[in-house]
């Protein structure tokens, strides 16, 4: 049905659907999305998007002998991340119908402003943003109600 509506009116569709449950913790792939068999059949270009370097910290977590499952540690990866004020994001081709699969990028994930910036492509935009977190993060700047980013550690301690 989203083919039909790309070539009736000559302009990309863009869908989102959300990950199965068993994909949760594991790296994002073809059959990671609900309902995978229609997505994975009709799309020209299918992205997924993930926390970088889920596995590895889960694998950190449980030889710390910080969680007694590779399942618990990667809930504990991925609550941490989402407990960041700046994350770090893995953006992933999955297929593309139309031309070659190029490597993954990694992209800052902004939530007190949900904007993500790419830092290979946009270093001065990452800077800008730092700061932004910095300043936000000021004594004055936390005291203020509703403050963008109030409470966050400065971007230095983040890093």
């Amino acid at each position: 049905m989203l083919q039909r509506i790309a070539q009736a009116y000559c302009a990309p569709v863009v869908a989102i659907s959300s990950l199965n449950r068993s994909s949760y913790f594991n790296e994002v792939a073809l059959d990671s999305m609900k309902e995978s068999g229609g997505i994975e059949y009709g799309c020209d270009l299918l992205l997924g998007m993930q926390p970088a370097n889920l596995a590895s910290q889960a694998q950190e977590i449980k030889q710390a002998g910080e969680a007694t499952s590779i399942e618990a540690a990667a809930r504990k990866a991925m609550h941490m991340t989402k407990c960041a004020p700046v994350r770090d994001v893995e953006l992933t081709v999955l297929k593309n119908r139309n031309g070659a699969m190029p490597p993954s990028v990694r992209l800052d994930f902004l939530p007190a402003a949900n904007t993500f910036i790419d830092v290979v492509a946009d270093p001065i935009a990452h800077v800008s943003a730092m700061k932004l977190l910095d300043d936000a993060a000021a004594p004055d700047a936390q005291s203020a109600p509703g403050a963008w980013g109030a409470g966050f550690p400065p971007a230095a301690q983040v890093a």
